[in-house]
């Protein structure tokens, strides 16, 4: 029997180390690219679809066609949305989760709430709809903004009285509205030709404050809308950063005059 040389014998070694060296390779590529995506389902994260407010079997049945699972809790009386209309979704609506977890779902039933509900979750609108036809009041006055990496800008993120408290026909009721996660910045936004109301807002929904508010007449600008503020938009302030705002009054005959007012908002 012949005896390899060698040199053969060397480069069958290394042809044989290099195949275990590609297919090595090629294992490593189809653990990172197929198996583990399907074992962890990384990237798999979807929006969660908004449920509340529709009819628990549509609910349930868009929540399957996505891919989530549904677990249907006790129902609560929910003043005037129909029985069987779901009033509470967890996770809420727009957040972020893998297809197969469970979403809670919580249907209305018939009768006459004694209890104030939990508003954390719903928007604005809706949790001032529902204050609404349980005979309680929203005022903008006990409205306020905070930053929440749970609930999605312009969600509710506190209430006063808390879910459970009794309800009063006629009491206030003081909402704490998302203004998204906090940002590592914040960026002064455009408020020229905003109403006051309206600037108010948005310093306030973005985390700044009303500075000191100034009056000036003019014939140029409507009434009652910005006409300048003392950053530029666009620049990173912190949060709690006051702005001052010029807003714009009639012009009188006998010529220009201002008149700075303090702001009731700033300390």
């Amino acid at each position: 029997m012949a005896i390899a040389s060698p040199g053969r014998l060397l480069r069958n070694l290394g042809a044989s180390a290099l195949l275990i060296f590609l297919i090595l390779i090629f294992a490593g590529m189809m653990t990172d690219w197929f198996i583990m995506p399907l074992y962890t389902r990384h990237g798999a994260e979807k929006p969660v679809p908004k449920l509340d407010g529709l009819p628990l079997d549509e609910a349930t049945a868009i929540a399957d066609r996505e891919g989530f699972r549904v677990v249907v809790e006790p129902a609560k009386v929910g003043g005037k949305e129909p029985e069987g209309t779901v009033l509470e979704q967890r996770p809420l609506a727009q957040s972020f989760a893998k297809p197969g977890r469970v979403i809670h779902l919580v249907p209305a039933k018939s009768g006459v709430a004694t209890e104030i509900p939990d508003l954390t979750g719903y928007d604005q609108r809706t949790a001032e709809i529902e204050c609404r036809n349980l005979g309680l009041l929203i005022s903008p006055s006990e409205t306020s903004y905070d930053f929440s990496a749970i609930v999605p800008k312009g969600g509710i993120v506190r209430q006063r009285p808390s879910p459970g408290a009794p309800v009063r026909s006629g009491e206030t009721v003081a909402l704490v509205i998302s203004r998204g996660p906090r940002p590592d910045a914040i960026l002064v936004p455009s408020l020229v030709d905003l109403s006051l109301h309206e600037a108010r807002q948005v310093l306030f929904e973005t985390g700044l404050r009303i500075g000191v508010i100034t009056r000036k007449e003019t014939d140029v600008f409507t009434a009652g809308t910005v006409i300048a503020q003392s950053m530029v938009s666009g620049t990173e302030v912190a949060q709690d950063t006051t702005v001052d705002l010029v807003v714009a009054v009639p012009k009188l005959a006998q010529g220009e005059n201002t008149e700075e007012t303090p702001n009731p908002d700033a300390d």
